[in-house]
């Protein structure tokens, strides 16, 4: 907040959510670090639930 780097050594969880939440920060979402088919099959499922709330 008052504009200075940081610099942490962070492990296992720790290390796991200050990713994620640099990666808010950067405009990133989680989908964008998987891998091509992991990717696809979270695609696959995002637009099954979308259909699945469209219907009556």
């Amino acid at each position: 907040m008052d504009g200075e780097s940081k610099l942490w050594e962070l492990e296992g969880f720790a290390a796991v959510i200050v990713q994620h939440e640099t990666d808010h920060i950067n405009g990133y979402l989680f989908i964008d670090r998987l891998k091509l088919l992991e990717k696809r099959r979270v695609e696959k499922w995002l637009r099954e639930r979308e259909e699945a709330l469209e219907r009556p």
